[in-house]
């Protein structure tokens, strides 16, 4: 649908992108501005993907919060990523509509999400589950903040990724399970 991807051999690189201009390929994947995402990234293992939350800031990037391994911890990373060029990602999925993006309102989104409450064991799933938790009950996107509804997310992630990942696609839609007007 969005253009072709070949899946990692190795563990997760989501810095995948080449940074020379020649390399550059355009994946296809376009979001829309002011989207909340949840993006996910094949990891190479099957079943398994890198988690994280993207704030749309154009068609093709913005600013990705999530969280990964730094030796045996884990770490919250805040970027900017450009999808478009992403070898990996398989899913983008709208779970939310942002009113505002601005320096102001991402500080205190940041701040909100970087403490998220993660009940159990500690991954990039878990805690991106739980920052979509927090940012609705905030009443930074009109989802219900009920964990019924993230888990549906969790869930039709999970299946849009797989699907993506064995039909060599990449796919960005917005969620069924979020509701979005």
């Amino acid at each position: 649908m969005f253009g072709n991807f070949k899946p990692l051999s190795t563990l997760l690189d989501i810095n995948d992108q080449s940074t020379s201009a020649g390399n550059r390929l355009d994946n296809g994947v376009r979001v829309e501005e002011n989207g909340l995402y949840m993006v996910l990234w094949d990891t190479g293992i099957t079943g398994k993907y890198h988690w994280g939350l993207l704030v749309a800031q154009t068609n093709t990037s913005g600013v990705l919060c999530h969280q990964a391994l730094s030796g045996p911890n884990w770490k919250f990373i805040v970027e900017i990523k450009d999808l478009s060029v992403s070898k990996s990602v398989l899913l983008a999925l709208k779970v939310g509509y942002l009113e505002k993006t601005n320096d102001e309102w991402l500080s205190a989104m940041k701040s909100i999400i970087r403490n998220a409450t993660v009940h159990g064991e500690l991954t990039c799933r878990t805690w991106a589950l739980a920052a979509l938790y927090e940012l609705a009950s905030a009443g930074f996107i009109d989802l219900d903040p009920n964990w019924d509804h993230v888990h549906g997310i969790e869930e039709e992630a999970k299946r849009l990724a797989e699907h993506a990942r064995f039909t060599d696609t990449k796919f960005v839609q917005p969620s069924q399970s979020a509701k979005l007007q």
